[in-house]
Protein backbone atom coordinates (compact mmCIF):
# COMPACT_ATOMS: atom_id res chain seq x y z
CA UNK A 1 0.00 0.00 0.00
CA UNK A 2 1.09 3.30 -1.01
CA UNK A 3 1.23 5.56 2.63
CA UNK A 4 1.22 9.32 1.76
CA UNK A 5 0.51 12.77 3.84
CA UNK A 6 0.01 16.33 2.35
CA UNK A 7 0.49 19.23 4.50
CA UNK A 8 -1.22 16.96 7.56
CA UNK A 9 -1.58 18.98 10.78
CA UNK A 10 -3.22 18.28 14.10
CA UNK A 11 -4.63 20.12 16.68
CA UNK A 12 -4.98 18.79 19.86
CA UNK A 13 -6.76 21.14 22.54
CA UNK A 14 -6.36 23.88 21.09
CA UNK A 15 -2.39 23.26 19.93
CA UNK A 16 -0.60 22.42 16.99
CA UNK A 17 0.89 19.10 17.47
CA UNK A 18 1.66 18.13 13.75
CA UNK A 19 2.93 20.93 11.57
CA UNK A 20 2.34 20.58 7.72
CA UNK A 21 4.29 17.32 7.30
CA UNK A 22 3.98 15.84 3.98
CA UNK A 23 5.98 12.48 2.80
CA UNK A 24 5.56 9.76 1.17
CA UNK A 25 6.45 6.35 3.11
CA UNK A 26 7.73 3.28 0.94
CA UNK A 27 5.58 0.80 -0.32
CA UNK A 28 6.02 -2.75 1.07
CA UNK A 29 9.31 -1.23 3.32
CA UNK A 30 9.48 -0.21 6.66
CA UNK A 31 9.92 2.92 7.91
CA UNK A 32 10.82 4.61 11.48
CA UNK A 33 9.82 7.42 13.11
CA UNK A 34 12.17 8.92 15.66
CA UNK A 35 12.12 11.88 17.51
CA UNK A 36 11.85 12.28 21.65
CA UNK A 37 9.22 12.82 23.96
CA UNK A 38 6.79 15.14 23.03
CA UNK A 39 8.05 14.99 19.36
CA UNK A 40 4.33 13.80 18.37
CA UNK A 41 5.01 10.32 17.12
CA UNK A 42 1.94 9.13 18.67
CA UNK A 43 -0.38 11.45 17.43
CA UNK A 44 1.10 10.89 14.08
CA UNK A 45 0.83 7.71 14.08
CA UNK A 46 -3.16 7.68 14.99
CA UNK A 47 -3.57 10.20 12.68
CA UNK A 48 -2.11 8.26 9.81
CA UNK A 49 -4.83 5.24 11.39
CA UNK A 50 -7.76 7.90 11.25
CA UNK A 51 -8.30 7.77 15.38
CA UNK A 52 -7.42 11.53 15.29
CA UNK A 53 -9.17 14.20 12.69
CA UNK A 54 -6.61 16.51 11.34
CA UNK A 55 -6.87 20.17 11.47
CA UNK A 56 -5.09 20.84 7.86
CA UNK A 57 -3.64 18.79 4.90
CA UNK A 58 -4.93 15.14 3.90
CA UNK A 59 -3.86 11.29 4.69
CA UNK A 60 -4.20 9.20 1.59
CA UNK A 61 -3.99 5.27 1.13
CA UNK A 62 -3.32 4.71 -2.34
CA UNK A 63 -3.83 8.18 -3.26
CA UNK A 64 -7.37 7.75 -2.27
CA UNK A 65 -8.08 10.60 0.96
CA UNK A 66 -8.88 8.98 4.02
CA UNK A 67 -11.41 11.28 5.18
CA UNK A 68 -13.34 9.71 2.51
CA UNK A 69 -13.56 6.53 3.57
CA UNK A 70 -15.71 4.94 6.48
CA UNK A 71 -13.94 3.23 9.87
CA UNK A 72 -14.82 0.18 8.58
CA UNK A 73 -12.85 0.63 5.14
CA UNK A 74 -10.35 1.94 6.89
CA UNK A 75 -9.98 -0.92 9.25
CA UNK A 76 -9.71 -3.36 6.26
CA UNK A 77 -6.52 -1.41 4.98
CA UNK A 78 -4.37 -0.39 8.26
CA UNK A 79 -4.19 -1.65 11.89
CA UNK A 80 -2.36 -0.26 14.45
CA UNK A 81 -1.28 -1.06 17.72
CA UNK A 82 -0.62 1.37 20.05
CA UNK A 83 2.03 1.69 23.36
CA UNK A 84 -0.51 0.50 26.38
CA UNK A 85 -3.31 -2.01 24.21
CA UNK A 86 -6.05 -3.08 26.48
CA UNK A 87 -8.01 -6.17 26.96
CA UNK A 88 -9.98 -8.09 29.55
CA UNK A 89 -7.50 -10.28 31.58
CA UNK A 90 -9.92 -13.34 31.31
CA UNK A 91 -9.59 -13.61 27.38
CA UNK A 92 -7.05 -16.18 25.94
CA UNK A 93 -4.82 -15.19 23.05
CA UNK A 94 -6.80 -17.13 20.07
CA UNK A 95 -9.91 -14.73 21.36
CA UNK A 96 -7.63 -11.66 21.13
CA UNK A 97 -6.54 -12.64 17.70
CA UNK A 98 -9.86 -12.93 16.49
CA UNK A 99 -10.96 -9.44 17.31
CA UNK A 100 -8.98 -8.51 14.72
CA UNK A 101 -11.79 -10.17 12.20
CA UNK A 102 -14.67 -7.56 13.31
CA UNK A 103 -13.52 -5.49 9.92
CA UNK A 104 -14.39 -8.43 7.91
CA UNK A 105 -17.40 -10.06 9.38
CA UNK A 106 -17.39 -13.45 6.97
CA UNK A 107 -17.25 -17.05 7.75
CA UNK A 108 -15.95 -18.52 10.92
CA UNK A 109 -14.09 -20.76 9.27
CA UNK A 110 -12.00 -17.97 7.58
CA UNK A 111 -11.67 -16.75 10.57
CA UNK A 112 -9.81 -19.36 12.34
CA UNK A 113 -7.69 -19.46 9.24
CA UNK A 114 -6.86 -15.68 9.59
CA UNK A 115 -5.64 -16.00 13.44
CA UNK A 116 -4.38 -19.73 13.18
CA UNK A 117 -1.60 -17.95 10.95
CA UNK A 118 -1.37 -14.94 12.40
CA UNK A 119 -0.44 -16.99 15.95
CA UNK A 120 2.02 -19.17 13.67
CA UNK A 121 3.56 -16.14 12.64
CA UNK A 122 4.01 -14.50 15.90
CA UNK A 123 5.48 -17.75 18.07
CA UNK A 124 2.14 -18.19 19.54
CA UNK A 125 0.67 -21.00 18.17
CA UNK A 126 1.32 -23.03 21.86
CA UNK A 127 -0.42 -20.39 23.66
CA UNK A 128 -3.64 -19.83 21.84
CA UNK A 129 -5.84 -20.90 24.99
CA UNK A 130 -3.48 -19.20 27.64
CA UNK A 131 -5.45 -16.19 29.49
CA UNK A 132 -3.59 -12.75 28.51
CA UNK A 133 -2.99 -12.37 32.39
CA UNK A 134 -1.03 -15.18 32.32
CA UNK A 135 1.70 -13.75 29.79
CA UNK A 136 4.82 -12.28 29.73
CA UNK A 137 5.57 -8.68 28.46
CA UNK A 138 6.92 -10.17 25.36
CA UNK A 139 4.10 -12.69 24.91
CA UNK A 140 1.60 -10.07 25.44
CA UNK A 141 3.11 -7.99 22.85
CA UNK A 142 2.96 -10.32 20.04
CA UNK A 143 -0.69 -11.32 21.07
CA UNK A 144 -1.59 -7.76 20.42
CA UNK A 145 0.62 -7.95 16.92
CA UNK A 146 -1.31 -11.44 16.30
CA UNK A 147 -4.62 -9.14 16.48
CA UNK A 148 -3.18 -6.83 13.82
CA UNK A 149 -2.41 -9.58 12.12
CA UNK A 150 -5.33 -11.32 11.91
CA UNK A 151 -7.24 -7.78 10.45
CA UNK A 152 -5.02 -8.91 7.26
CA UNK A 153 -4.36 -5.34 5.92
CA UNK A 154 -2.01 -4.00 3.67
CA UNK A 155 -0.25 -1.46 6.23
CA UNK A 156 0.87 -2.02 9.51
CA UNK A 157 1.22 1.05 12.15
CA UNK A 158 3.20 0.40 15.51
CA UNK A 159 3.73 2.49 18.26
CA UNK A 160 7.09 2.11 19.87
CA UNK A 161 6.66 -2.38 19.89
CA UNK A 162 9.91 -2.18 21.69
CA UNK A 163 9.07 -0.82 24.78
CA UNK A 164 10.02 -2.73 28.13
CA UNK A 165 11.09 -5.54 26.04
CA UNK A 166 14.33 -7.32 26.67
CA UNK A 167 16.98 -7.50 24.04
CA UNK A 168 16.31 -11.17 22.96
CA UNK A 169 12.72 -10.59 22.85
CA UNK A 170 13.36 -6.85 20.83
CA UNK A 171 15.64 -9.03 18.46
CA UNK A 172 12.97 -11.44 18.22
CA UNK A 173 10.34 -8.95 17.29
CA UNK A 174 12.97 -6.92 15.01
CA UNK A 175 13.09 -10.26 12.89
CA UNK A 176 9.72 -11.02 13.04
CA UNK A 177 9.09 -7.92 11.50
CA UNK A 178 11.35 -8.62 8.74
CA UNK A 179 9.66 -12.04 7.71
CA UNK A 180 6.32 -10.47 7.79
CA UNK A 181 7.49 -7.49 5.48
CA UNK A 182 8.48 -10.22 2.71
CA UNK A 183 5.45 -12.66 3.20
CA UNK A 184 2.71 -10.32 3.51
CA UNK A 185 3.72 -7.70 1.88
CA UNK A 186 3.49 -5.30 4.27
CA UNK A 187 4.19 -1.52 4.79
CA UNK A 188 5.00 -0.79 7.74
CA UNK A 189 5.65 2.90 9.94
CA UNK A 190 6.86 2.52 13.43
CA UNK A 191 7.75 4.91 16.00
CA UNK A 192 10.36 3.79 18.24
CA UNK A 193 12.87 5.31 20.85
CA UNK A 194 15.18 2.77 20.75
CA UNK A 195 18.18 3.83 18.23
CA UNK A 196 19.59 0.47 17.88
CA UNK A 197 16.53 -1.28 17.14
CA UNK A 198 15.29 1.26 15.04
CA UNK A 199 18.47 1.53 12.18
CA UNK A 200 18.27 -2.61 12.34
CA UNK A 201 14.82 -2.62 11.04
CA UNK A 202 14.77 0.48 9.08
CA UNK A 203 14.46 0.99 5.05
CA UNK A 204 13.66 4.66 5.74
CA UNK A 205 14.09 6.75 8.79
CA UNK A 206 12.19 9.88 9.57
CA UNK A 207 13.42 12.56 11.90
CA UNK A 208 10.44 14.10 14.07
CA UNK A 209 10.58 17.49 16.11
CA UNK A 210 8.16 19.57 17.54
CA UNK A 211 6.11 17.69 15.26
CA UNK A 212 7.61 18.51 12.14
CA UNK A 213 9.84 16.14 10.32
CA UNK A 214 13.62 17.11 10.23
CA UNK A 215 14.76 14.38 7.48
CA UNK A 216 13.80 11.48 5.69
CA UNK A 217 16.69 9.07 4.49
CA UNK A 218 17.53 5.99 4.28
CA UNK A 219 19.34 4.77 7.57
CA UNK A 220 22.89 5.33 6.00
CA UNK A 221 21.88 9.09 5.28
CA UNK A 222 19.57 9.86 8.07
CA UNK A 223 21.74 8.27 11.06
CA UNK A 224 24.19 11.40 11.32
CA UNK A 225 25.93 12.42 14.74
CA UNK A 226 24.04 15.55 13.67
CA UNK A 227 20.65 14.69 12.70
CA UNK A 228 20.84 12.66 15.96
CA UNK A 229 21.87 15.27 18.29
CA UNK A 230 19.16 17.51 16.32
CA UNK A 231 16.37 15.05 17.70
CA UNK A 232 17.89 13.80 21.40
CA UNK A 233 19.72 16.71 22.21
CA UNK A 234 23.10 14.71 23.04
CA UNK A 235 25.38 13.13 20.56
CA UNK A 236 26.27 9.71 19.28
CA UNK A 237 28.36 7.30 17.82
CA UNK A 238 27.43 6.00 14.75
CA UNK A 239 28.73 3.10 12.96
CA UNK A 240 28.54 0.03 10.62
CA UNK A 241 28.12 -3.36 12.10
CA UNK A 242 29.93 -6.81 10.60
CA UNK A 243 26.72 -7.28 8.90
CA UNK A 244 26.64 -4.01 7.35
CA UNK A 245 23.75 -2.69 9.67
CA UNK A 246 23.64 0.76 11.21
CA UNK A 247 24.19 1.26 14.46
CA UNK A 248 24.19 4.24 16.96
CA UNK A 249 25.11 4.25 20.57
CA UNK A 250 24.18 7.52 22.40
CA UNK A 251 26.54 9.60 24.59
CA UNK A 252 25.73 9.96 27.68
CA UNK A 253 28.89 11.54 28.71
CA UNK A 254 27.06 14.82 27.35
CA UNK A 255 24.48 14.17 30.23
CA UNK A 256 27.35 14.31 33.07
CA UNK A 257 27.19 18.24 34.79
Amino acid sequence: MKLSTEHLAVRLSGREIIHDVSVEFPEERVTLILGGNGSGKSTLLRALAGILPVSGGEVRFDGIPLSGMSRKEIARKCAILLQDPYAPPEMSVAELAALGRFPHGGRRARTREAVRQALAETGLAALADRRIDTLSGGERRKAFLARALAQETELLLLDEPEAALDAAARNELLLTLRKLRRTRRLTVVMAVHDLDFALGAADMVCGLKAGAFRFAAPPREAATPENLRDLYGIGSTVFSDRHGRMRAIPDYSDCNS
